[in-house]
């Protein structure tokens, strides 16, 4: 059995959906099972498949909400008690309806454990393409290699976590676990040398910007 990518589920706690879990193990796979989406963080569902029992609008409009934040490479697999043919566009949700069929259901978790591997948690922020796992951005434009410090990839990894952006305070507490004014200039010293190897023009950013006290790291 091929190792997959991190398996979240959110199921009822009723007899179906117990028996597609313990189908599952049998099979190999290793899902985390959270009762619903207030225990997740987005941070979790980098790079992972997210199974959820869709009942309602209101759990369809949490699955839509989650789906909003997730990198690209992740998905979500709903299983539906009815049709909602609102769902059927929506980017990276694929739809199984009750009852389904087991052995598709399990191979569309193979297919897309084996897509998320391949795409290595890759993200497009306009012409370049960020490898965060290989702490780098790649342009394809001329094919430039941009190389990352430790501490510049976490920064940009962050800021892709924070669609709302985020503030130098927030920053300073989540990159480097410390708020001092000394910090403050670091902070601003790092963001002046990001935007010296990413930006065609440092002083009018297109990528890494600020709008009013938030950083933002933009991709379109």
């Amino acid at each position: 059995m091929p190792k997959t990518v991190p398996i979240i589920a959110i199921f009822s706690r009723n007899i179906f959906f117990s028996e597609i879990i313990n189908l599952l193990n049998d099979e190999g796979l290793k899902l985390t099972i959270e009762k619903n989406f207030a225990n997740l963080e987005i941070s979790e569902l980098k790079n992972s498949i997210l199974i959820i029992d869709i009942e309602s609008e209101k759990t369809l409009k949490k699955a839509y909400s989650f789906l909003t934040k997730l990198e690209r490479s992740s998905y979500v697999l709903g299983i539906l008690r009815c049709e909602i043919k609102s769902l059927r566009n929506i980017e990276n949700l694929k739809i199984f309806n009750r009852p389904i069929v087991f052995e598709e259901f399990f191979n569309s978790i193979l297919s897309l454990s084996k897509k998320i591997k391949t795409s290595d948690g890759l993200i497009k922020l306009k012409h370049l393409i960020y490898h965060p796992k290989k702490s780098k951005f790649i342009s394809q434009k001329n094919g430039r290699i941009i190389n990352l410090t430790e501490l510049e990839n976490k920064f940009v990894e962050y800021l892709l976590g924070k669609k709302n952006g985020s503030t130098k305070s927030e920053i300073l507490s989540n990159v480097w676990k410390h708020n001092t004014e000394l910090e403050t200039h670091t902070l601003e010293s790092l963001i002046y040398r990001l935007r010296r190897k990413i930006e065609q023009d440092p002083n009018s950013p297109e990528f890494l910007v600020q709008i009013e006290k938030k950083y933002f790291l933009t991709r379109s």
